[in-house]
């Protein structure tokens, strides 16, 4: 569809179903499926700023790798009864949100500079973005429920939006990651080039680690319960940094550095690798220069 000529818009109405076999559907304006979407290896693509792509009827159901292209200001709205997978696909500065149950990739995902957030709901199932090529420059929300993961990389810089997620989060970047206040039952793992955290980390007796220069943008509390807490590099940022775990708490680090820990922790000068005891109870552990 608009394979050769670029179809301005399209639109289907509530009634019925709309199938979409391993085909192109292109249009210079809006894509608008109000009833339900079946389709197998689909490509949607709106090459206009403004054409946003709209497919949320709670009966989707795409199969095979769903492809979404877009440019400038469109948004993109999905919705999947089921799992959904991504193919290839290159979006613009807009909006993205996905809701489905389970969420993966066969191709990479980008965005253009500057984009609006992009949001995936998991529902009861994973979110598995693991892709090295995927380039998120919008805040990247992430939500399931449940005994699943979610794990998200990306090729550059990556700034997490909001977490309400069912277990463990894992964030890998080849550029700085930029942290809310996160909390989740699980584990969370944050391996970048740098990490700079804006509130506290907080798990269900589940292990925190950093495996990357930590920067504090606020005073922050790594609170891990039973579950251990790791600090990948060096730790700077003039604010406090409070750490309670009944587990270990580890600071690791090649070039010199202080670790300042409070009464009746250990003063740690400047050592490969620190262990500090646990500071449950005790006042904050000071940010390290």
């Amino acid at each position: 569809v608009g394979g050769v000529d670029a179809l301005a818009s399209l639109t289907t109405n509530a009634a019925g179903t709309t199938e979409i076999n391993g085909g192109l559907v292109r249009t210079t304006g809006a894509q608008t499926y109000n009833d339900a979407v079946s389709g197998n290896n689909a490509t949607l693509t709106s090459a206009a700023a403004g054409g946003h792509i709209t497919a949320n009827n709670a009966a989707n159901d795409f199969t095979g790798a769903l492809s979404v292209n877009t440019t400038g200001a469109s948004n993109v709205a999905l919705r999947d009864a089921n799992a959904l997978e991504f193919g290839t696909s290159a979006l613009g500065t807009g909006t993205l949100t996905v809701n489905a149950v389970g969420i993966t990739q066969s191709g990479a995902m980008t965005q253009q500079a500057g984009a609006g957030a992009a949001t995936f709901n998991g529902g009861t199932g994973p979110i598995t973005l693991t892709l090295a090529g995927n380039n998120f420059t919008g805040a990247v929300n992430v939500s399931n429920n449940g005994a699943n993961d979610v794990s998200v990389n990306d090729a550059n810089g990556i700034a997490i939006g909001t977490v309400n997620i069912g277990r463990n989060l894992a964030v890998t970047a080849g550029g700085q990651i930029m942290l809310p206040a996160v909390a989740t039952p699980g584990s969370q793992t944050y391996a970048g080039t740098n990490v700079v955290v804006n509130g506290n980390l907080t798990t269900t007796n589940s292990p925190i680690f950093v495996n990357a220069p930590l920067t504090l943008g606020a005073a922050s509390l790594f609170d891990s319960g039973s579950g251990d807490v790791t600090f990948g590099g060096t730790v700077n940022g003039a604010f406090a940094l409070a750490v309670n775990s009944t587990g270990t708490t580890t600071f690791e680090y090649a070039g010199p550095a202080k670790c300042i820990v409070p009464p009746g922790g250990v003063q740690i000068g400047c050592p490969t690798k620190a262990t500090v005891a646990s500071t449950r109870g005790l006042p904050p552990i000071q940010s390290l220069p």
